[in-house]
């Protein structure tokens, strides 16, 4: 079940990503469904990688509200 979050999102997003963000999603007609997926997966010289990028929310998500972007994020990768 997706976890709709009240609290504050464990990630800031600058004002001027927030006006990119809205573009890019008007610019590639991202259905209003989408939301932006953050997360990290194994790989990368660092260990990880990183996950960014518009996507539907799954039953492992939890969702948080940034401005006016949704914001998903698997429980997993909030650790």
């Amino acid at each position: 079940m997706t976890e709709t979050m009240t609290e504050a999102a464990p990630l800031t997003i600058s004002s001027t990503a927030i006006v990119q963000l809205k573009k890019l999603r008007e610019d590639q007609q991202v259905p209003e469904d989408h939301g932006l997926r953050v997360g990290v997966k194994g790989g990368g010289c660092s260990g990880f990688s990183y996950i960014l990028g518009f996507d539907t929310a799954t039953d492992e998500d939890m969702v948080f509200y940034v401005d006016d972007i949704t914001v998903y994020l698997n429980k997993a990768h909030a650790l």
